[in-house]
């Protein structure tokens, strides 16, 4: 998808056909910089399970933004990701099943949440696609079908 609006703020790329809501903007920079790092001080969890839990980042960011007078929710989404070069796939990786509410082997929710703002997507565990590190991102959001 090409996009007209492409920005990296700390590790989170923000990417869409226009820039989001400056607030919004303004929003992402704090968590790009904060949200991990305050999840660290926390010494009851996990190290760097900021990283990985989809679900505990997705609601934070919820709460952060939905406190500063952002409406946001919590969804569950899919994402993929393609590696292309001359219109050939070479790699893919594939996150979340977002109509699937079994549990993963490991006893774990088996899709992947992420935060959503108006027509925006906050995702800051994509960082799964160790291969990959893309790190954090908010995406402008394509509508499915299944909405």
């Amino acid at each position: 998808m090409p996009v007209a609006f492409n920005c990296q703020l700390g590790d989170l790329k923000v990417l869409g056909n226009a820039p989001p809501p400056a607030k919004l903007l303004k929003a992402l920079a704090v968590i790009a910089k904060e949200m991990h790092p305050a999840f660290a001080r926390v010494r009851t969890f996990k190290p760097e399970i900021s990283f990985e839990s989809c679900v505990l980042c997705s609601l934070a960011v919820r709460d952060f933004l939905n406190a500063i007078d952002i409406a946001t929710m919590v969804r569950p989404v899919s994402i993929l990701i393609r590696a292309c070069e001359n219109g050939k796939e070479l790699h893919s990786l594939g996150i979340g099943k977002p109509f699937d509410d079994r549990p993963s082997g490991n006893g774990r929710y088996a899709g992947h949440l992420a935060a959503v703002a108006g027509n925006w997507l906050v995702d800051t565990t994509l960082y799964r696609g160790d291969e990959w590190r893309p790190g954090n991102s908010a995406m402008e959001r394509r509508r499915s079908s299944r909405q």
